[in-house]
């Protein structure tokens, strides 16, 4: 697909027709920040790939963090 100029009218932008054509239906992520706009197609993942990204995260947790949050937990029950 080719990079094109568009303008934003209203509040909206028109994607050029390619775009929309491949796109129709899609879900997409939009994020902005200062002078850019990302627009993101967003594909659902299968079983396998999400649980393949859960053990990535849950490789980044340790125990510490674990009994933080358990610490937390308990304090905000308390506060009932």
């Amino acid at each position: 697909m080719v990079a094109q100029i568009t303008k934003v009218k209203n509040g909206n932008i028109t994607l050029p027709k390619e775009f929309r054509k491949a796109w129709k239906g899609a879900e997409v992520f939009i994020s902005g920040e200062k002078d850019t706009i990302l627009i993101k197609r967003v594909k659902a993942l299968s079983f396998s790939q999400m649980l393949r990204e859960f053990r990535k995260i849950g490789k980044k947790i340790t125990k510490k963090d674990v009994e933080e949050a358990i610490s937390w937990a308990k304090r905000k029950a308390a506060e009932k």
